[in-house]
């Protein structure tokens, strides 16, 4: 009996002390890895698509769940497609250096590593130029107006098919009529679904009215004659595409923009501004 009383006290310590040792070794260890659960919160507070972004950019290190799974939850969660392209590309891996390194870099500098997206370099409120990055927007709904008119006719009312978009102007103005925009696309391209390339960017005009900005992509003329949005270079608007670094894309506009609402598309993707100049 007394052998089992010297053992007990024994043990006891010695679990005292890997407790103790374990808990020194947390508080003084790596923060947590960020997660899905983490970014969901976020958005649940009510943060917006930037903050949410720069803590991710921000965080020492994640974790982030990005299978098809993964990334359905997030959906579902409500976590906007903004948010969740930088989940699945991180700054570091998609520059393929330290993530410190990515947040020692001038954010203002088009030349340093950016999360993926597009950007455009301008002068802000302050007077200085600085790197701004384009929201991607997505249609919540779609447009046809004259539809009845060009069925009942025959095809000798004109009809069209617009996509919506909120808001009747973008979050960003510029005024410079000829802004230079600068895209940083992965290597690997997993940061856009399906693979994207500057071929693939569409530099169209919105129309504004009211609290939306539209888009046409179908106009149904006489007899009903088709012409995707473009097709008359009445809304497209031509850039030019120059690669100056890896993955790092430079867009200017070939001439200057005339005042109004604007976007770069990519499949059902909008990345929006707005030309005022000063008068």
């Amino acid at each position: 009996m007394r052998r089992t009383y010297l053992v007990v006290p024994h043990l006891i310590f010695t679990f005292m002390l890997a407790f103790g040792s374990r808990a020194d070794a947390q508080a003084a260890g790596t923060p947590t890895p960020m997660s899905n659960a983490d970014v969901i919160a976020l958005v649940h507070a009510g943060l917006s698509d930037d903050l949410v972004i720069a803590k991710i950019e921000a965080a020492p290190s994640t974790s982030f769940d990005t299978s098809v799974g993964g990334l359905s939850a997030l959906k579902n969660a409500g976590v906007p497609t903004p948010v969740i392209r930088t989940m699945i590309e991180p700054p570091a891996a998609a520059s393929g250096a330290p993530r410190s390194a990515v947040a020692a870099g001038n954010p203002d500098d088009p030349m340093t590593p950016h999360s993926p997206g597009i950007y455009v370099l301008a002068k802000g409120a302050d007077g200085q130029v600085h790197l701004t990055r384009l929201q991607g927007e997505h249609p919540r709904a779609a447009k046809n107006s004259g539809m009845f008119l060009h069925a009942v006719t025959q095809g000798l009312a004109a009809s069209k098919s617009q996509q919506v978009l909120d808001g009747g102007t973008a979050a960003i103005e510029l005024t410079e009529q000829k802004p230079v925009f600068y895209a940083y696309i992965p290597q690997d391209s997993t940061s856009f679904s399906g693979g994207m390339s500057v071929n693939d960017l569409v530099l169209t005009k919105l129309e504004s009215k009211g609290d939306s900005r539209l888009w046409t992509y179908a106009a149904r003329g006489v007899f009903g004659g088709s012409s995707e949005v473009g097709s008359d270079q009445k809304d497209r608007q031509g850039f030019t595409g120059e690669q100056v670094g890896s993955g790092i894309y430079k867009l200017t506009p070939a001439g200057d923009l005339a005042s109004g609402q604007y976007a770069f598309k990519y499949a059902y993707t909008f990345f929006d501004f707005g030309v005022q100049p000063q008068s």
